[in-house]
């Protein structure tokens, strides 16, 4: 039995992992947890007083595609859009600027944020007559 420990919560791992007499390793699963910032981890395994550690990193969610509902839509009319990341939000969401590139003609929110525990965002934006 090697006993096992994460340096981070981003990342956990089980207490122990047990290595059959016949083998000279074992395989074990680390879970993650969403970061809002790319995080370095320590991995640590341990047994009779020898330690050896992995390093890894846990990267924050980035921004994976931006989707327009329509390709047109007409002056005074709403549009939607639909954000989204390529991992969950992490815990207090997370924040995306929006600019657009007319804004007397298509008024957007100067920013969004994707819910935590979710990787997409759906909004109405409006438009001028």
């Amino acid at each position: 039995m090697v006993n096992l420990s994460s340096g981070n919560a981003a990342a956990s791992v089980p207490a122990t992992v047990t290595i059959p007499a016949t083998l000279s390793a074992a395989q074990f699963v680390i879970s993650t947890n969403p970061v809002s910032a790319n995080t370095g981890i320590v991995i640590s395994a341990s047994k009779n007083s020898v330690t050896r550690t992995a390093f890894m990193a846990v990267n924050a969610p980035a921004l994976s595609t931006f989707t327009l509902g329509s390709s047109s839509v007409v002056g005074g009319q709403n549009g939607s859009l639909t954000v989204t990341l390529n991992a969950l939000a992490p815990t207090g969401g997370y924040s995306i600027s929006l600019i657009s590139g007319a804004p007397s003609l298509v008024v957007l929110p100067s920013s969004t944020a994707v819910p935590a525990a979710t990787n997409t965002r759906n909004l109405a934006f409006t438009t001028a007559d």
